[in-house]
This record gives structure tokens, C-alpha cells and sequence, in this order.
């Protein structure tokens, strides 16, 4: 378990970062610019993404997917789309 000043110091990180100010007015023009992921759940969104905001000290900022372990990481919207697809055809 982390320290309160090991959480004090990611949530600091983070707040600090303009990032964030994106994420939390969901500006879907930084699509693309960057993603950000939540260590507790191990999802990754897009800046405009409408879930829940995690946070500021679970929250780690990235420029692309490309090096991430796409075993640990889900994206959201993609599991929502198969969430939606499996409801669909449930009814």
C-alpha cells in the first residue's frame, strides 16, 4: 500500500499537469494527443472519455499505446462497445 505522501505526491503530479484540466472538461480535440490510464482498474481512456474520473494519484499520462501491456490494460470504449454488442444481442 502507498504512503499518504506517496499518493500526495502522484495526485500533486497530476494536478499539475495541463493533461488533466483536458480530462476533466472531457475536450474531445485531445483525442489523439495523448491517453491517460487508471492504476487501480487498469483501463486507459481518451481524454473526452464520459466515465467515472479517477483519482488525480491513480492517474499516469501516456503519448501513445503502443508500449503498454495490452494484457494489464483495457481500453474503455472498447469495453463498452462489447458490453453494448453483448446487451444487444441478450435481448
Amino acid at each position: 500500500m502507498l504512503s499518504s505522501k506517496t499518493k500526495d505526491a502522484a495526485a500533486q503530479k497530476t494536478l499539475n499537469d495541463p493533461r488533466w484540466q483536458q480530462v476533466l472538461a472531457r475536450d474531445s480535440q485531445a483525442d489523439g494527443q495523448f491517453y491517460y490510464s487508471v492504476k487501480t482498474t487498469g483501463v486507459y481512456c481518451r481524454p473526452s472519455c464520459g466515465a467515472r474520473l479517477a483519482r488525480p494519484e491513480n492517474v499516469e499520462f501516456h503519448l501513445t499505446t503502443n508500449n503498454w501491456d495490452q494484457s494489464k490494460l483495457i481500453f474503455h470504449t472498447t469495453l463498452t462497445q462489447l458490453i453494448i454488442d453483448f446487451e444487444r444481442r441478450s435481448s
